[in-house]
């Protein structure tokens, strides 16, 4: 299975996509007019460069993605609070002004600014979201059961799907739960999670065909863990 260990590249996309939706995807009611729900924030006239633009089905709905990329030193949050406010948007954003939502006209977009130590650019991340639709597509492999589901994304272009769910359930119960399932079904384990004192943690790969999926648990500060499931075609 050529390509398998496409884990950066997978990590990434996985990365993008917990960045475009940290703030909720689908949790708010997004109104639009006509066809013109994408693409209305006057980016053209800031110093950023087109990174990526692709078209996902979030939740059930259509979200057009644009991820713009700017010099480590330009003050990206700013300049496009500043855009924002020069058209009369309503802005909502975090304390620390890196994320947020802005409305006009009952058209809203979220926003999220990332600037990675490690990299030599800010990357700008813009979704939109079409409120047509409503029936969440079915995954491609099992959701954790015991959790609550806060988003499901389909790439349209890549055919790449993402999945997480909250739970309150162990690191190790997750894993078991995948491991027993998916090579039920003729998944093969391509790389094992890590066990530690009795534990198992981080990413598990699995394999079947030209699929390749991911297995990824976070833990949060509430006592609670993320379950990431990724799975994208292989070489």
């Amino acid at each position: 299975m050529r390509g398998y260990f496409r884990i950066r590249s997978a990590r990434a996309l996985a990365a993008l996509l917990a960045l475009a939706f940290c703030l909720g995807a689908g949790a708010s009611v997004f109104k639009t007019f006509g066809r013109n729900w994408r693409g209305w924030v006057p980016v053209g006239q800031l110093p950023w460069d087109k990174a990526y633009q692709t078209e996902m089905q979030v939740n059930g709905k259509r979200v057009e993605l644009q991820v713009y990329t700017a010099r480590y030193d330009q003050p990206a949050a700013a300049q496009l609070h500043q855009a924002l406010e020069s058209i009369g948007a309503r802005i909502e954003s975090s304390s620390s002004g890196a994320g947020g939502a802005a409305t006009l006209n009952g058209y809203t977009v979220k926003y999220v600014v990332s600037a990675p130590p490690s990299e030599p650019v800010k990357y700008i991340f813009l979704s939109y979201s079409d409120p047509q639709g409503a029936a969440r597509p079915d995954f491609p492999v099992a959701l954790y059961p015991n959790g609550d589901v806060l988003s499901v994304v389909s790439d349209l272009h890549t055919k790449a799907e993402y999945a997480s769910v909250e739970t309150t359930d162990t690191s190790t119960q997750i894993h078991e739960f995948y491991r027993h399932l998916l090579l039920s079904e003729g998944w093969e384990q391509i790389r094992p999670c890590t066990v530690s004192a009795g534990e198992s943690k981080g990413l598990a790969i699995y394999g079947k065909k030209r699929k390749i999926c991911f297995i990824d648990v976070v833990p949060n500060k509430n006592l609670c863990s993320t379950v990431s499931v990724l799975v994208e075609k292989g070489n």
